[in-house]
């Protein structure tokens, strides 16, 4: 297990406090240090078209330190059931604010990306996030009729400006007629404020030297695809890349010396070529690199535990899904006020997990979630997948307290 990690989950308590959410590795932190070679100003110094404002709250434009900016406002209980939302109560908020531009159907596909500012004043909120979403009148209606698309959730460190940007290379855009960021009004728990705040500023449309592929299953033609868990000590051990290259190297990540050197293998898929990296003959445990040219990889693990952290990843997820328990970071005791009735009997909803919408629970997937943590505790315990007795010990343990509270 990586170091950094095991510092990290003894921090945790084992996961009875959510992880550290490391931002530097992320895909958005990558995305973000891409060269923009052309821009096209849509709200801020340089042009402030209207701003319409729709829904629940208020939208208001002012200055801060000689900068242009415009808020989402609104009270996270408007204490009235809202018109627009189902009347069964399933997923239910408060409304949403919205704040939107309209355009004459303009052409964006010279650009691929839309980036801008937001600083969330959200008191007592842990998870902070805001929507923005655009509509397409083109060849292509966006979003469909099912709104598969055109819409993108930002996630948020609340009192500091976010530096955002959505990237939707392949998404029709050939005639557009809204841009719109909103914040639902989600209620409160026993720590959020009486209300929110999403302060906007620097809007702008971004031409980009290399663009993200976001559809599809190829990688980027200058990059490397592994498995970043790491490989089995028996087990195939491939990676594809787009570069056309006709050789490849495994370097020892440590010391940088080349272990292994072979040949790649050409091969096409709906016309597109790529190449496979195969170094399955590498069975040393150790921490490795790939060469490809001039690209080289972060670090991968060849072990029998490549999978550990992974698993302390998936028990952090679900604890911070945690439904009806106070976690720590994340939310308070919740869902209390939901119930089951049977006679004269009554029975608290809450438990298990939250799933995307936390209310819409169905005992089947609780019980697939608890059958699969109970099977990987058994796995775990009677298997020699971790070296080490004591870890091997602490994951079975936590395992089996995750699944009971699933039970």
């Amino acid at each position: 297990m990586n170091e950094r990690f095991y510092q990290e989950l003894l921090h945790s308590g084992w996961i009875h406090r959510p992880l550290k959410l490391s931002v530097e590795n992320s895909l958005e932190e990558e995305l973000l240090s891409k060269r923009v070679i052309e821009t096209r100003h849509l709200w801020g110094k340089r042009t402030n078209p209207k701003i319409v404002h729709s829904g629940e709250g208020q939208v208001i434009e002012y200055t801060e330190l000689s900068e242009p900016v415009f808020s989402l406002l609104g009270d996270n209980i408007t204490y009235c059931w809202p018109e627009t939302m189902s009347q069964d109560g399933d997923c239910a908020f408060y409304g949403t604010v919205h704040a939107t531009f309209h355009y004459e159907r303009e052409n964006w596909e010279q650009y691929s990306r839309i980036s801008f500012w937001v600083k969330p004043e959200c008191p007592g909120m842990h998870v902070v996030n805001l929507n923005v979403g655009i509509k397409n009148e083109g060849k292509i209606k966006i979003p469909d009729e099912y709104f598969r698309e055109g819409s993108h959730v930002v996630n948020l460190t609340n009192h500091e400006w976010n530096h955002c940007i959505w990237e939707f290379g392949s998404m029709p855009r050939d005639a557009i007629t809204e841009l719109d960021f909103n914040c639902r009004l989600n209620g409160r728990d026993t720590t959020t404020g009486k209300s929110v705040n999403f302060a906007i500023k620097e809007v702008n449309l971004e031409r980009l030297e290399k663009e993200e592929p976001d559809k599809g299953w190829l990688c980027r033609k200058d990059g490397v695809a592994f498995s970043s868990s790491g490989y089995f000590l028996d087990g195939k051990k491939i990676a594809l890349t787009g570069k056309s290259v006709n050789h490849f190297c495994v370097l020892d990540a440590k010391t940088n010396q080349v272990v292994l050197k072979q040949l790649v293998t050409r091969d096409q898929f709906c016309e597109e070529e790529f190449f496979i990296l195969d170094f399955s003959e590498l069975h040393k445990p150790g921490e490795y690199r790939l060469q490809v040219g001039d690209e080289i990889t972060k670090p991968f693990l060849i072990s029998n535990s490549v999978y550990e952290e992974a698993i302390w990843k998936v028990i952090n997820f679900l604890f911070c899904e945690r439904c009806g328990f106070p976690v720590p970071g994340k939310h308070g005791l919740c869902h209390m006020d939901m119930y089951a009735e049977w006679g004269e009997k009554k029975l608290l909803f809450c438990g298990g997990w939250h799933d995307a919408g936390d209310m819409s629970q169905q005992m089947i997937h609780t019980a697939e979630v608890t059958y699969s943590l109970l099977r990987l505790a058994d796995s775990i315990q009677n298997g020699d997948y971790i070296e080490d007795e004591t870890l091997k010990l602490m994951l079975y343990e936590r395992l089996l307290e995750e699944g009971k509270w699933g039970l």
